[in-house]
C-alpha cells in the first residue's frame, strides 16, 4: 500500500507541474496576460527599490539600508536568541582538524582568530590581534637572520638597507643571500580577552595554536 501511494502521490505532483506549465504557458490573449501579470508583480513589489546606479558598496553601507521595513525608530537590544537551521550535522566541532562547511560556520560562532575580514569591505581588521606589523627578513650569507623593512629590495647593486627596530642596518649585497619581503607577522593581543573558563589569553596560547596545527 505505501508503495502504491508514493507512485500515485508523484504521479498527481507530475500531473499538476504539467498542468501548471500548460497554464502559465498558453494564453489565448497573451498581451493581454502579460499586463496582468505584470500588475500582479507591481502589487506585490516591496515600495523601496533601489537601482544599481542608486548606490556604491564602498565602506561600511548605513544601517537599514535595505530593510524596507525598518522605521528609523527601531533601538537594538542586547542579548536574544536566533536558531538557524543546517542542511547537515557538523562532522566535529575542533577547528583544528575540520573545517569542512557546517562544521566551520558553527566554529566561527565558537573560536576567535587572531584577525578578521570586515563581512562589508572584506578588509582585514583585529580580532583576538588589536593591531599587528609586517616585515621584511634577509638571509645572510652565514645563515643568520634580520628582520626590518628594505627599502631598496630591487637594487641589483650596492648594498641592502634594511630599517630594524634597532636602526638602519647596511648589508653588503655579496652577504645577502635572500630577501624575503613580507614574511615577519607580529601581532599585539588584545587586552582583556578570557576564555570561556575566565583566564586570560596569552601569547602562549596563540603559540600552541600554530604548534597544534604544524
Amino acid at each position: 500500500m505505501r508503495r502504491r501511494s508514493i507512485r500515485w502521490s508523484g504521479a498527481c505532483v507530475l500531473a499538476l507541474v504539467l498542468s501548471l506549465s500548460f497554464l502559465t504557458s498558453c494564453s489565448l490573449n497573451p498581451q493581454a496576460s502579460g499586463t496582468a501579470l505584470a500588475d500582479a508583480g507591481a502589487a506585490t513589489r516591496p515600495k523601496k527599490m533601489a537601482a544599481v546606479g542608486d548606490f556604491q558598496l564602498i565602506g561600511k553601507v548605513p544601517v537599514d539600508e535595505f530593510n524596507d521595513q525598518a522605521t528609523g525608530k527601531d533601538v537594538p537590544v542586547q542579548g536574544g536568541q536566533i536558531v538557524v537551521a543546517l542542511p547537515a550535522e557538523p562532522n566535529s566541532l575542533n577547528v583544528w582538524t575540520d573545517n569542512s562547511l557546517y562544521s566551520g560556520y558553527i566554529n566561527s560562532f565558537l573560536y576567535n582568530s587572531l584577525l578578521r575580514r570586515d563581512p562589508e569591505t572584506y578588509e582585514w581588521e583585529g580580532s583576538l590581534a588589536e593591531r599587528w606589523t609586517l616585515e621584511d627578513i634577509v638571509v645572510r650569507a652565514d645563515g643568520s637572520k634580520l628582520r626590518g623593512t628594505v627599502t631598496n629590495p630591487d637594487s641589483a647593486s650596492g648594498p641592502v638597507i634594511l630599517n630594524t627596530v634597532s636602526g638602519t642596518v647596511s648589508i653588503p649585497r655579496q652577504d645577502a643571500k635572500e630577501v624575503r619581503r613580507g614574511v615577519a607577522f607580529t601581532f599585539f593581543l588584545r587586552h582583556g580577552v578570557k576564555f570561556h573558563d575566565g583566564k586570560p589569553l596569552t601569547a602562549s596560547d596563540v603559540k600552541f595554536s600554530y604548534d597544534t596545527i604544524k
